[in-house]
């Protein structure tokens, strides 16, 4: 509902304004983005939220620190649509996020996988992150897209250790 996404909003921007968590998120140092992360909350409306047309799926994301990528997952049972993708830290609160590809895989095993189109580029803002809780609000960099709103994503250290998808 309405009421409940702008109540969802007003907390995550209250606690961006107390301050806290990691100096310094986008460099990755720390080690506090490796593993998988659960989304809790987001005000986007695409495939990123979960949604395959009428479907909406479970959204976890996966980081490799150590590669500088992660996995984008939107798992529907045991089938996940999984968008892979690179940073490049633009400052110590900014990456650039460039989209790698995008596939289908079935109980963790990848069906197909293909390019992302070219272009696919985004910038992400982490005004808060710690080692339980990460506010991220995304753009997209595309060239000629319209420009939009950034997109809110309220997420949660997941240390599930079973399927890794």
């Amino acid at each position: 509902p309405a009421g409940l996404r702008g109540e969802v909003e007003a907390a995550a921007a209250a606690l961006v304004d107390v301050g806290g968590g990691v100096a310094a998120p986008a460099a990755g140092d720390d080690g506090v983005h490796e593993g998988r992360w659960r989304l809790l909350y987001t005000s986007s409306k695409g495939s990123s939220a979960g949604k395959l047309g009428a479907l909406v799926g479970e959204v976890f994301q996966v980081f490799e620190m150590g590669k500088r990528r992660y996995t984008n997952l939107a798992v529907f049972g045991f089938l996940a649509l999984a968008l892979v993708a690179r940073w490049e830290v633009l400052d110590e609160r900014r990456w650039k996020v460039v989209f790698l590809s995008i596939g289908l895989r079935l109980n963790g095993a990848t069906l197909f996988e293909k390019d992302f189109p070219p272009g696919g580029v985004g910038e992400w803002r982490m005004p808060y992150v710690d080692d339980e809780l990460r506010i991220v609000y995304t753009k997209s960099l595309r060239k000629g897209a319209p420009v939009q709103p950034e997109s809110v994503f309220v997420l949660v250290k997941d240390d599930w250790r079973g399927q890794a998808w």
